[in-house]
């Protein structure tokens, strides 16, 4: 195993206990022994789901093939952004204390919103609710959908401004748009994000019409939403015909969006719909046009 492996093996396993399953399932470890690194982190699209060779067709390692780079992938399928980012955090600390490494991209590609309701270690929601003495309106469930993104921000920029110079970060979003995307702009020259997701370069690509934008889509996020009403202690939710009014717009524009997905050349047809090993390339290739933008904006800032 090398340093490098061991490094975030060791990470992983003693700071966030993650088990052995949970680490063969979602951690890949690509050591060329460079001198630039590439660490990818995303939810089950960047895992690689429905591809037939994962560890060589998944965006992340084309991404480091380009740069003849060492290469992470922490991929958690179903997980949270929280999560990720959480993770993400805990393995920056180690990667930054890896001296060989001259330059180290970091790709995060987000995923939907909702389930982080779910997942009480990288968000807690119930202590959010009771802190904030959150009681019940209308605009509830807005409200806790904006707090999670919210978070994701703060996490966000935690990660780069604890990051030296070596650090460049790529911001993308898979099948999803949230609104807190445009507050990660003012983190620029480090970080550079991109003005469509994944499935709106797929669409360009495909001379498609681009999909509706929405931050919910997949059938059992919904499922994720609705424990709101059913297993938060300090809330107590009697009208649930103003989830019903609340929820029933994103649920359009979530047909919406898988409609589209089954309707692309460049999609699977099962489970959540996950890009094929042509949709990672160009997704590959998308991220490093923007990396080598983010590169010439140092150079011209005297950051690197």
């Amino acid at each position: 195993m090398s340093k490098l492996e061991y490094e975030v093996r060791k990470t992983l396993d003693n700071i966030l206990n993650y088990t052995e399953h949970q680490m063969a399932d979602s951690l890949l470890v690509v050591d060329r022994d460079s001198t630039t690194l590439v660490f990818a982190l995303g939810d089950s699209w960047t895992w690689g789901d429905s591809l037939s060779d994962r560890k060589n067709e998944i965006y992340g390692k084309l991404i480091s093939d380009h740069y003849d780079a060492d290469f992470v992938n922490l991929g958690c399928r179903g997980y949270s952004n929280s999560w990720i980012l959480m993770c993400g955090i805990k393995l920056l600390e180690t990667l930054q204390a890896i001296d060989q490494y001259e330059k180290i991209y970091i790709l995060i590609t987000l995923t939907e919103n909702g389930r982080d309701i779910a997942t009480t270690k990288s968000f807690d929601l119930d202590k959010w609710i009771y802190d904030s003495k959150l009681v019940f309106t209308n605009d509830i469930y807005q409200r806790i959908l904006d707090y999670i993104e919210e978070y994701w921000t703060n996490q966000i920029k935690e990660m780069v401004s604890l990051r030296d110079d070596r650090f460049s970060f790529f911001i993308g979003q898979n099948f999803v748009w949230h609104g807190m995307y445009e507050k990660l702009t003012d983190l620029s020259p480090k970080i550079v994000t991109s003005n469509y997701n994944w499935i709106e370069v797929i669409g360009d690509h495909c001379g498609l019409s681009r999909p509706t934008r929405t931050n919910l889509v997949t059938g059992w996020i919904f499922d994720q939403v609705d424990l709101i009403n059913t297993s938060q202690p300090n809330i107590t939710i009697t009208d649930l015909s103003v989830y019903q009014e609340y929820i029933t717009p994103f649920i359009e524009k979530a047909i919406l969006v898988n409609k589209w997905l089954d309707e692309s050349p460049m999609n699977y047809k099962k489970a959540s719909k996950h890009p094929n090993r042509d949709a990672h390339r160009l997704w590959a290739n998308h991220i490093i046009e923007k990396l080598y933008l983010l590169d010439d904006t140092k150079l011209e800032t005297g950051n690197r």
